[in-house]
Formats: structure tokens, sequence, C-alpha cells
């Protein structure tokens, strides 16, 4: 039947077009949809009319994971209950908290807190990621309109790139009288391709007086050379450079090199994961502005 359908030439006025069908089956009573689907998928990547779903597809685990991890975050949505979790960045120079980096977690059925590591990953495949985003802009500015610090939120390269989105974050600064605390953090620096376009988003948020931060700095192949191209205002150094400073010494090397870089170009540093007195004491000898981790606090639901 498919492959009649697919021979069938279909005329348009004077143009002649052939329709390619793919075609996923699956039995049984549990989780049709899920398996459905990816049968379906992988037609489509083989190239093939027809897949039927059986186990070598993929591990049952995965499968139970990714079902499981889509109707935490449906149900989460639902109940309104992506919620954001507030983390303190303490100035070195002040000596106290003048900031918080704004995470997102979601409540369950049961009122445990989930941390993204078990439902982000699988909010981009199931595409909503988007309303996750939304829903910490939202929820952020609103909490914060009120409050004096400066206050963060994370962007992906998926978000920046995403018109409707841009559009969302605009209307938001545009609303909120807070605009000009806010700092838009950008993840996955080394997916980076189209600096232009990055360059002209950051100009169009500090239009509105909000601070811009490249997060995971110093991570894989981390380019200084294209930091010359943006209009930033922090760099967040890499939390796996940071834990191990007091005990390799490229990890310490490469954090100094990164603050002289980032002083010499009038940008501030953060450092991320810093769980010790002996990690601070270290860090802020070789000038680091602010620091954050676990020894100054937890990600919270509400300011400490």
């Amino acid at each position: 039947f498919i492959l009649s359908i697919q021979k069938y030439a279909h005329k348009l006025e004077d143009i002649t077009v052939f329709i390619n069908l793919a075609c996923g089956v699956v039995s049984g009573k549990k989780n049709l949809l899920i398996k459905a689907d990816m049968a379906i998928k992988m037609a489509k990547s083989s190239g093939k009319a027809l897949v039927v779903y059986n186990n070598s597809l993929d591990r049952k685990e995965a499968i139970i994971k990714n079902m499981e991890g889509i109707i935490l975050i449906n149900n989460a949505i639902q109940n309104d209950n992506i919620v954001p979790y507030f983390q303190p960045i303490y100035d070195l120079d002040l000596k106290k908290t003048t900031k918080y980096e704004t995470l997102v977690r979601i409540i369950d059925e049961n009122g445990s807190v989930i941390s993204p590591v078990d439902f982000l990953d699988i909010s981009h495949k199931a595409k909503l990621y988007p309303y996750i985003t939304r829903t910490m802009i939202e929820k952020t500015f609103e909490f914060f309109k009120d409050k004096e610090f400066e206050f963060s939120i994370n962007l992906s390269i998926e978000d920046i790139v995403d018109k409707q989105m841009h559009d969302f974050i605009i209307e938001r600064l545009s609303r909120y009288s807070n605009s000009s605390r806010v700092v838009f953090e950008i993840l996955e620096t080394e997916k980076i391709e189209d600096y232009i376009g990055l360059n002209h988003f950051i100009k169009k948020l500090k239009s509105y007086g909000s601070k811009v931060a490249i997060d995971d700095f110093g991570k894989g192949y981390s380019n200084f050379a294209h930091i010359l191209e943006l209009d930033i205002d922090y760099l967040k150094i890499d939390a796996s450079l940071v834990k191990n400073i007091l005990t390799d010494k490229n990890s310490s090397k490469i954090v100094q090199t990164i603050v002289v870089f980032a002083q010499n170009l009038d940008i501030k540093t953060i450092a991320e994961y810093v769980e010790n007195k002996e990690v601070l004491e270290s860090l802020e000898a070789m000038g680091v502005d602010f620091i954050q981790g676990y020894y100054i606090g937890k990600p919270q639901s509400k300011l400490i």
C-alpha cells in the first residue's frame, strides 16, 4: 500500500508531485505513542517506508526514562510547578552577596524538587524547552521586581536563534522596570557559530540596560578571540577548572590566564563551584571578582 502511494504521481497544475511515506508500527498495550514515534524516526533516518518497533531500537530503560521525563514536564506545565531557585553570588571586594543566579527546578506531584539534569535534555527532544525558558523569565522578573539584587537568567543558543523567544525577551524587558538588573548568561559557548547574530542580540539586550555573561568559560575550546567581538560584562569560569585549582597546576594557570584576560578587557569574572575557604582565598588572590558555590550557598526557593 505504501509503495503504491509513493509510485503515484500527483498533478498540481503543471507540477508533478510524488509523496513519500514513513510508517512506524508497534503492538502491545504500553507506551505505544512513544514507541511508534521511535519507529517512525528510524524509518525516516534509514530511508525505509516501514519500520516495525522492536526492543533493539532502543533500550527499555531509555524509553521509560524518556516517557517519565515527558510526563514530569507536562505535569509541571499543567500544575505550574516549573519554579526558579536562587543561588547567591558573592562579591569578593564588598564581602557580601550582591547577585543571584536563577536555576530551574520542577516540583513533582510528591513535592520533591527535581534538578534539571533529570529533565532538561528530554525537554529539548520533546520540544518543551522553550516553555521552560519563558516560564523562568516571567517568574524571575516578577520575583525580583521589588528587590535590589542583580539576577541572572540562563539562555541557550537555541533560545537566542529562536525569533519568537527573542521577541518574548524584548517584550518582557520593555514591560519590567528591573531590566537594568538582569544578567543573561549565555550557555554552550562551544556551539556558538553565528557571532555576528549573537553580537546583534547582545546589543539589543544592552540597549535596555541588561548585562551579559558567557557561562562555562574555559571549558572545551573556549575562543578568546571571539570574546573580543562581544560586548559582554562577565566571564563565568567553568566549574571543572575552579574545583581543581588547588591540586592541578594547569587548572590554576588557566584560571589565572582568564582573570588577566578579563581584567585587560574590563570584564568581571565569576568563579563557580567554590566549595571551601581555601578555594575562595586562592581565587581572591588571583583577582577573581565574584564567587559562587555551595561554600557561599546552595540554590534555594528563597533568598538567603
